[in-house]
């Protein structure tokens, strides 16, 4: 009894595949192009003080979604300047940017835009400020 059920829910998943490849459907995950909904050209600045009063500092330059300049300041560091970064779309309103793959989490950001007001997060963000990894961001057209 069990290999028929098997049998039969197994036809029945191939046929409801089949269907909708026939149709037309197509079940693969969309590709949202967050540069069609929002206009993400401009300058952002971001800057917060941590506890230990140590300044973190984000100065992005986007020209487009694959044209992006970062300037990240960590712990009142150095700066670090990325260049050609390319920002990933992973909603309607907001992108991803890798700028440095070896911080692992801390070296990635996103950028979100809510209403009229943008906002950075990630852990980067959250370490500045434990409990809340989303900040306002100011933008520069």
């Amino acid at each position: 009894m069990k290999k028929i059920t098997f049998f039969l829910l197994a036809l029945f998943l191939f046929a409801c595949n089949n269907a909708a490849t026939s149709a037309g459907v197509d079940n693969s995950s969309p590709i949202i192009t967050a540069d069609s909904k929002i206009n993400w050209a401009g300058k952002y600045y971001f800057e917060a003080t941590n506890k230990d009063d140590l300044k973190t500092s984000f100065d992005i330059n986007i020209a487009d979604l694959k044209n992006i300049t970062l300037v990240y300041v960590g712990d009142g560091e150095k700066p670090e300047t990325y260049k050609k970064l390319k920002g990933e779309s992973v909603s309607e309103n907001k992108i991803k940017i890798i700028f440095n793959k070896s911080y692992e989490g801390l070296g990635e950001i996103y950028l979100e835009k809510v209403g009229k007001d943008y906002y950075i997060s990630g852990e980067a963000i959250y370490y500045i400020n434990p409990g809340s990894d989303k900040m306002l961001i100011k933008k520069k057209v």
